[in-house]
């Protein structure tokens, strides 16, 4: 079955990361050509190591999201979609995780301020254009990213977008039947 095996390889490559984090950055970029959507898996491998190992692969995030920015606009499918928000609220933890955990060391490689442009244009095109998809589990997912990607962005760049953003996840709520609500735990 091709999916166990591509499943398969996305732990093999989260793994590996420990060790030989260089090489796997390297083989997964090369499958994710400049430009180009790149393979689901590729996605989900990079997913998953933002999860596992976040001081490992920020240094290298500048580069990837070098190519994930620019291919946003152009994913159409739903799968895709949901696999790019997971990554891109992944990808902002990290970050955090990275602001929080990193040693002296580790900062001096890397400007966190960079990010704050990155997750502002990512934040614009999943607000913007994948919000409108109707899949509860999706649309969970991109309440996740965004407030994620919020955490990272300058403030600046978000304060004249909260109220519709507040505004939008109501009336979201709102179209829900109240079994389909999440129970809410203070």
């Amino acid at each position: 079955d091709s999916e166990a095996c591509s499943d398969a390889g996305v732990r093999l490559a989260m793994a590996l990361t420990a060790q030989h984090h260089d090489k796997v950055f390297d083989g997964l970029l090369k499958h994710f050509p400049t430009g180009h959507v790149p393979s689901y898996y590729v996605m989900h491998s990079l997913a998953e190591i933002a999860k596992a190992h976040p001081l490992l692969l920020v240094p290298r995030l500048n580069d990837i999201l070098g190519k994930v920015i620019p291919v946003l606009a152009l994913i159409k499918k739903g799968s895709d979609q949901s696999v790019f928000t997971l990554c891109l609220g992944r990808f902002a933890k990290a970050i955090l995780t990275f602001e929080e955990d990193a040693d002296e060391n580790q900062r001096e490689q890397v400007n966190i301020i960079q990010f704050q442009t990155h997750c502002a244009n990512a934040f614009d095109m999943v607000y913007t254009n994948w919000r409108k998809n109707t899949d509860n589990r999706f649309r969970l997912g991109i309440a996740e990213a965004l407030g994620l990607l919020t955490e990272v962005m300058d403030p600046k760049a978000f304060a004249p977008k909260f109220s519709a953003v507040v505004d939008f996840f109501l009336i979201s709520m709102k179209k829900e039947p109240p079994s389909n609500h999440y129970p809410l735990i203070s």
